[in-house]
């Protein structure tokens, strides 16, 4: 069975309906990075670069299921706008010491 290439530029559009549904976003040149080190099956023809459809939804299919399992494992969000408040007063609480004791 011969495999389904398609340019480079159809390959990032595929990436970017699939990634768009999750609320994420790609872009062209994360598609072609992907090619350059072998994450996705890509040849050169030419000028043009052709990408394999199905090592493409392989891709996709794992690198959205990292996402997800990041996202399962992330601090809920309430909790993250607590850490980062707390990271913010501790910092201004640290320069306003820093600015009384003349250190720039």
């Amino acid at each position: 069975m011969e495999s389904n290439w398609i340019t480079l530029t159809e390959a990032a559009e595929r990436m970017q309906e699939l990634y768009a549904s999750s609320g994420r976003s790609v872009s062209r040149k994360t598609v072609s990075r992907w090619a350059a080190s072998g994450k996705i099956e890509a040849k050169r023809e030419g000028r043009y670069w052709k990408v394999n459809a199905e090592s493409l939804c392989a891709a996709a299919a794992e690198t959205l299921g990292e996402m997800d399992v990041e996202a399962e494992l992330a601090e809920p969000a309430e909790d993250a706008v607590g850490a980062l408040r707390r990271f913010i007063q501790r910092r201004n609480a640290l320069f306003l010491r820093d600015l009384e004791d003349g250190v720039d």
